[in-house]
């Protein structure tokens, strides 16, 4: 491939990266529908996510955009009073207060290494040593 004709190609690559994230962001992170608005196959679609990491970069910042949004239509329905919106919200944001669907349980378990607990034992004072009856 010349020069030039390389060039053109990875410009027209950006070009097209660029018009996937808006149509990306315009179809809220649908990938399907972003890939026909630009007109590229999913195949091209990951084929640029698993090798280009500037370009996964900028989904993920797109992908942060969608949250907002919902997250923004979230507070906006709580705020007019939707009981469902009010319910999950508080499931979402207050489990530490009681409103999760399952209750946390945090068990904590520390583990030690036997020579740590006593010093003074030696490996083979231990009751699972090779050759031991105990």
């Amino acid at each position: 491939m010349k020069s030039k004709e390389k060039k053109e190609k990875v410009f027209s690559k950006d070009i097209r990266q660029k018009e996937f994230k808006a149509a990306f962001i315009k179809t809220l992170g649908i990938v399907s529908q972003a890939c026909k608005m630009v007109g590229i196959s999913k195949q091209t679609y990951y084929n640029w996510v698993n090798e280009d990491p500037e370009f996964k970069a900028s989904l993920y910042d797109a992908t942060e955009e969608k949250k907002d949004f919902y997250e923004a239509a979230l507070q906006a329905a709580v705020q007019k009073g939707s009981v469902p919106a009010i319910i999950f919200a508080n499931k979402t944001y207050n489990r530490d207060r009681g409103y999760g669907d399952q209750p946390q349980i945090n068990v904590g378990v520390q583990l030690v290494r036997w020579n740590e607990i006593s010093p003074e034992l030696k490996p083979e004072d231990r009751l699972d040593a090779p050759g031991t009856d105990r």
